[in-house]
């Protein structure tokens, strides 16, 4: 199989199963027939609103590197795309948000991007966030209590799995341990804290409940 071929392969391998499956996934649920959340899914509105953070900060940072014009050839395809399924999941968390009777968090009105200068910093920048995303929903899965939402987060970690992995081959980083790694709300918080104009402790409370404080931010941006 010669580059091209490849290339097209793995790009429609990605467009079918990133939107589809989590679309199917997400408009199967018992959960989106519900009228309201009990007292119960308190801790699942917030996982779900942090999610919802994550994404929109992740769909933000595509609109802006599609706009610097730093990439170009499959890079900016593949930017392109993986912006538009960004911006799909921020559309299904805020609708799932609102029919359970949660407050969909907002996207913050302004973000602290690096000042990119070459195509490899914008490669290598969304290569570690991608990561980051599917760590943050590897680390919830044990806390959702809904069986039903869960098959929608795993369905969105397997997105940001297939993100990382094209962005990883195109930084020619590595392969990916046998196992992923997971990261808890706190550490992701975290390393997302230098981007936020606003700080975590200061978001809106989302659902009945809310954000906990981060801890302390490390000295790297992830």
């Amino acid at each position: 199989m010669n580059q091209q071929s490849y290339t097209l392969n793995r790009r429609a391998f990605i467009k079918a199963s990133a939107i589809a499956a989590f679309t199917a996934a997400l408009a199967s649920t018992k959960v989106m027939s519900q009228p309201a959340f009990a007292q119960s899914e308190t801790s699942d509105i917030d996982i779900l609103n942090y999610a919802l953070t994550l994404e929109h900060l992740e769909s933000r940072a595509y609109e802006v590197a599609n706009n610097i014009n730093l990439l170009d050839g499959a890079a900016r395809d593949y930017f392109v795309e993986f912006g538009n399924q960004e911006a799909a999941h921020v559309v299904a968390l805020t609708g799932t948000i609102t029919k359970l009777g949660g407050t969909p968090v907002r996207a913050q009105a302004n973000y602290n991007w690096p000042d990119f200068q070459t195509g490899p910093e914008v490669l290598d920048y969304f290569q570690t966030l991608e990561e980051l995303g599917a760590a943050a929903y590897l680390g919830q899965a044990g806390n959702i209590q809904n069986k039903d939402l869960l098959t929608a987060a795993v369905s969105i970690h397997n997105v940001e799995g297939q993100h990382a992995a094209v962005l990883a081959d195109l930084v020619s980083k590595p392969v990916s341990p046998a196992f992923a790694e997971a990261k808890t709300m706190d550490e992701v918080v975290a390393a997302i804290t230098p981007i936020l104009s606003t700080a975590p402790a200061d978001w809106p409370m989302t659902g009945r409940g809310g954000l906990r404080r981060p801890m302390a931010p490390s000295n790297r941006p992830f």
